[in-house]
């Protein structure tokens, strides 16, 4: 969540690879947790059902895309045994 809301970016380090250190990651997760660790339990949860939700759309889309596929190809199936 807090890489999502990239909380992290300010503390990358590296040019080529980025990354975070281990020290940098906990102190952003304590300070996230402090604040209010209700409000982050119920945010964590908020994603957790947001991700879901855009796995299920992420899947319709590609029935979608094969439902296309599959009907443009009977149209020209079709037109061929004319």
């Amino acid at each position: 969540m807090l890489q999502i809301g990239q909380f992290f970016k300010a503390y990358l380090k590296g040019s080529v690879i980025p990354f975070i250190t281990i020290n940098d990651c906990a102190m952003v997760i304590k300070k996230a947790y402090c604040e209010d660790a209700q409000l982050l339990n119920k945010s964590a949860k908020m994603i957790e059902n947001l991700t879901k939700k855009e796995e299920e759309y992420q899947f319709l889309l590609h029935k979608l895309a094969q439902l296309k596929r599959a009907y443009i190809q009977s149209i020209f199936k079709n037109l061929e045994l004319m």
